[in-house]
Formats: C-alpha cells, structure tokens, sequence
C-alpha cells in the first residue's frame, strides 16, 4: 500500500509542477528506503540467516531455457539445478547426476540421476531433461542459447529445421536414466550441461499449466515450480523477489540461508545509502551495480574494496569488411597505440588487468602476451607503412568513426581511445554513441568501423571464447574476420581426445586471431564490490555468477 501512495503522490506531483523533479527524485529515493525498512523489520525474524541484495532491475525471464544476462541467471541457478552443477573453481561436479559412464569414443553418455524432488513434492525424473531439452530445440521456441546444445547429434539439424526432433541424441532408457549421444568428442560437455539451458523443467506441470513462467500478476511458491537450493515465496514487479531455502531440495543439508529477498532498487545513491545503513548485505558486482567511481575510492581507502578476476574480456571491433580496416596493418596500428595501463589506471579505476590476448587468465592458453601494451612508436611505423599502401596521406584519411553503446563506461573509454588515437596517430576520430538497440543493429548491418566489444564466458572453457570468431555471424562477431585455419583448428579441437593436444589446437587458434588483429583487446574483467564481514562463503564463479548455496551470515 505504501508503494501505491508514493507512485500516486509522485505522479500527481510531476503534474502539478515538473520544476520540482530533483526535489521529488530525492523525496522517491526516500520513500524507496522507507518501504525497504519496513520490509527489513517485517522480516526480523528471518534476520539471522536472511541475506539482503539488491538485484537493479527485475529479471527479464526466469525460464531456464530463455535467459542470457548475468542477473537472470543468477536467479535460476539459484531455483534450479542441472545434471552438474559447477564448485568453486568452475569444474563440474554431480548435481542431479548420481554418476555418468561415457564411452570409450566419447560420443556416449548415460547419466543416472538421483532420485530427487520438485519444489511441491512431485518425483523429478529424466523426462523433465528430456522434454527441456527437446523444447530448446523447437525452431519455435525463442531460446537464444539453443546452440549450446548443439554438441548433441541432430541437434542443430533439429533447431534449423532440417532434421527430426525425434533425431535427436537424447533416449531416456527409464525414468532414472538418461543417454545423449554427441556429434562428435566434446571435452567440455560436462562444463555445458552445468548451463542453465540445460537444466529441467517439470513437464507435468508446464502441460497443465503452459504461462508458468510468465503469468501475470505476482509469482508465488504454488505457481512457480523449481528444483534448486531456493524457491520463490513471492515476487512483486517493481518491488521485490523473495526466495526460502527449498525443503525439497536435494542436498539442503548444505544450504544454510533461510531466505534471500531481491530489491530491485536502479537508484544507485539510494542503494549506497541502503548497504552504509547496513540494509543491504552487498554493494557491486556481479549482482547489482558497478560501484560509483566516487564510492570506490572511497572504499579503497578503507580498504575493504574487494575485487574478483572474472572469466571476461572488454576488446574494441575493427570492420574488417570495410575501409580503412580492411588493411591489416592499420588495424596493428590502432591497437598498439592504446595504453590500456591508463585505461584501467584512470578510467576504469578497478582490479582489471590490462588485456594482451583474447582469452582471460582464468582460462589462459599462452604464457606469453600476443603483443606490447602502448608499443607507439612501431604503432606509428605500422600506421605510415598502411597509408602508402593504400595510397593515401594522414592529410587525407578521413575521420574515423567509433561508434559504442552508451553506458557511462563505454562513454569515459572512448574519450580515452578518442584522445589517445587523435594524439598518438594524428587522426580525427568521430565518437558516436548510441542506445544499445540501435547499436545492435548498425552493428548487424555492418554499419560502422570500431565498435566495442565483451564476453564473459558461459562455462570455464577457452572454446567459449575463441567459438565467437568462427563464422561472420554478426550477432557474435561482427568484424567481420574469418580464417579457414582458424576454423579447421576449432574444428580439430572438438575432435581430439588427448587434452594437452586440445590446448595445443586452441593455442595455435587463439595465436592466428591476434595476428590478423579483428579486435583489440583491452582489459580482462574483475567485479568489484564490498560486502559486511558477517556476509560468509558466497562463491563468485570464474564466470561471473555468484553462488549463495553455501553462503551463510556469522558474526
């Protein structure tokens, strides 16, 4: 009721007179901290094992088989549970599984599961995967990681619509077992299934009730139907997500949180406010938003500013497919005259490493970087040697667009490469921001010349990574790049057996994409944040996710 009056009072307020909007943002940001308090004191006797985290905004699907982005996957690994579930260091251990026997040819494998329960009660059986799965791979159903199952035989046939669903890898030989037959030798299939698109979903129940996961109205524990270390009680849009440890859940024995609520506060004074009044339990990554440059210092002064190395990479496109980056050399050029030291040092201000290859140190493939940071005396050299090839004079070469999704960071980044270019190189550059559907789009089409780029791998794997680079796709790469030995390397790295010859394979991929130089990479990500002392054994994945199965509060 309290929200209602204060969005009721707010608008009627705007109407009356839109001279007050700083005045009334910050009396909004007071009715936020309001509501969050009574919440806080409605829920004191949770207090003891209740963890309190502000999410930013609410989840765009809590649909295994749907989501993408770090918060929403957050939340259903935290409701769900796959065949493997990934520990502390991103290695895959049995969750749902009980064990798997794969074949001598790696091509087989048959999971028998443990004999566990959905959140009502209801026995969760290898017909749950087998019916998520097939549904990932209806040419109907709108899941944008489909090809994460694509290491399954017929499976991308299936999802082009070129082959059977009932082609496909997957037989349940009873409802405790489960055998998937892959294309070909995939090392890393263990890391996949411990991807949320691979987790189940309770097949009786979507039958009977098909809008589950999207109803209208609040979600509540009777409607929402999961099988992980939480579920949800309740979920208000606009206000709060709150889970309970799942009494079902298979090793809740090991969960020792009674209760998580989601604020979903996108104000970041109010959420500093909240987390220095001790009404938050974390502030920063990866779970909500990247702390303010002024707080930051301020923590780091204090030293309790905490950073974690994440398994991600913030690198710029070249076009390669139109001018001027089409030229090799003068793509060298750009990238070995930016200082990504500075970058980090006076921008980014975090525990970022500065990025001389494209895959991150969690995962790293060469103990030697692909090329010098800031080497701009031969980025000078390279740069002279590129315009007589092209015929062309600095006088001449005309000003180079860099185009980027607006964000603050995006925006502080390229002023940097803006005045490092303009400086070190001579040349005009062109910034132009733009909101992030709009630059998807010029992107997909091909319409610009540098652009940023990022990924944080989905599973602990180098391929994650180095797959993105394969084809012209430009959903995922859009410079445009494209090698045949690249490709046959990727290609013989799926094939192999012998691990260290994989590594190999990978090495010599990773070593051609940084010659011919279709990105440059910048830093390699960490999520900054700070969090109280009582706040205990949270794990922050290699990936990003952090996982609060074990978390527990200890004073």
């Amino acid at each position: 009721m309290l929200k209602f009056i204060g969005s009721r009072i707010l608008s009627k307020t705007l109407a009356y007179n839109k001279t007050h909007n700083v005045l009334l943002k910050m009396c909004w940001s007071f009715c936020l901290i309001f509501l969050f308090v009574g919440c806080s004191q409605n829920t004191a006797p949770l207090k003891k094992q209740h963890l309190c985290l502000n999410l930013g905004q609410e989840p765009v699907s809590l649909d295994p088989r749907l989501a993408r982005n770090v918060k929403d996957l957050t939340l259903i690994r935290h409701l769900f549970e796959g065949l493997y579930r990934e520990d502390a260091s991103g290695n895959p251990q049995p969750a749902i599984a009980q064990y798997v026997e794969i074949s001598n040819d790696l091509l087989t494998y048959t999971f028998t599961l443990k004999k566990t329960n959905w959140s009502d009660g209801t026995p969760l059986t290898a017909h749950d995967f087998f019916y998520a799965w097939k549904k990932v791979l209806d040419p109907q159903f709108a899941s944008d990681y489909s090809q994460i199952l694509f290491p399954i035989k017929n499976a991308k046939r299936a999802r082009l619509d070129k082959g059977s669903i009932e082609e496909v890898g997957i037989t349940v030989l009873d409802d405790y077992t489960l055998q998937v037959i892959l294309e070909s030798p995939t090392p890393y299939f263990l890391n996949l299934i411990s991807f949320p698109t691979y987790f189940p979903i309770n097949k009786a129940f979507e039958e009977k009730s098909p809008n589950w996961l999207n109803p209208s109205g609040k979600i509540d524990a009777t409607s929402f139907i999961c099988n992980g270390p939480f579920q949800i009680v309740n979920f208000y849009p606009g206000n709060h997500i709150h889970f309970i440890r799942n009494p079902n859940y298979w090793d809740r024995e090991a969960v020792h949180l009674d209760s998580i609520e989601f604020t979903l506060i996108t104000d970041h004074v109010t959420e500093n406010y909240l987390y220095e009044k001790g009404k938050l339990d974390w502030l920063g990554q990866p779970i909500s938003h990247p702390i303010s440059t002024e707080a930051m210092e301020k923590y780091q002064k204090e030293g309790i500013l905490q950073s974690f190395p994440v398994a991600g990479t913030f690198w710029i496109n070249f076009n390669t497919q139109c001018f001027p980056f089409n030229h090799l050399k003068l793509r060298k050029a750009f990238s070995y005259a930016i200082s990504r030291k500075d970058l980090i040092d006076h921008v980014l201000q975090g525990g970022q490493q500065v990025a001389l290859s494209l895959i991150p140190p969690t995962m790293q493939l060469s103990d030697h970087p692909y090329f010098i940071d800031e080497n701009i005396t031969y980025a000078q050299v390279l740069f002279k040697e590129a315009l007589k090839e092209l015929g062309l004079t600095r006088d001449v070469l005309p000003p180079i667009i860099f185009t980027f999704g607006i964000s603050p960071r995006n925006k502080k980044i390229a002023e940097l490469l803006q005045r490092q270019w303009e400086e070190g190189l001579g040349v005009t550059i062109i910034l132009e921001g733009c909101e992030y559907g709009y630059y998807r789009e010029k992107v997909r089409l091909g319409k610009f010349q540098i652009g940023n780029g990022e990924w944080i791998g989905d599973f602990n794997d180098p391929i994650t990574f180095l797959e993105l680079f394969k084809t012209k796709d430009p959903a995922l790469n859009p410079s445009g790049w494209e090698d045949e030995d690249y490709i046959h390397l990727l290609d013989l790295s799926n094939t192999t057996i012998d691990q260290e010859e994989r590594k190999r394979l990978l090495k010599e991929a990773e070593e051609i994409l940084m010659k011919g130089m279709p990105i440059s990479p910048l830093y390699y990500y960490s999520f900054d944040y700070v969090k109280p002392a009582h706040v205990q054994d949270v794990i922050l994945l290699p990936t990003g996710i952090p996982d609060y199965k074990r978390a527990k509060i200890q004073y």
